[in-house]
């Protein structure tokens, strides 16, 4: 069913749209624009939400999405 779903043009243009929407709240939380988020960035991104994270929470939070292993967040991770 996902694939006839998918290859509905109107389909396409909403995972598109929202791939977009997703990528842009990427680059906001990237804020020196390296094309990953490291344990500052996610830090700083969680105290303008409203939540205040300990360093060791906030690698925690890494550790559970970084598919790498490299202690940052690329994208693809971001979106998953």
């Amino acid at each position: 069913q996902v694939m006839i779903l998918l290859s509905q043009p109107s389909e396409i243009e909403k995972v598109r749209s929202m791939e977009r929407e997703l990528f842009q709240v990427f680059k906001e939380f990237d804020t020196d624009k390296s094309g990953s988020i490291d344990k500052e960035e996610l830090g700083q991104a969680m105290l303008r939400m409203g939540k205040q994270m300990t360093e060791l929470q906030v690698e925690e939070m890494i550790m559970r999405v970084d598919r790498e292993g490299n202690g940052t967040i690329g994208f693809v991770d971001f979106a998953a």
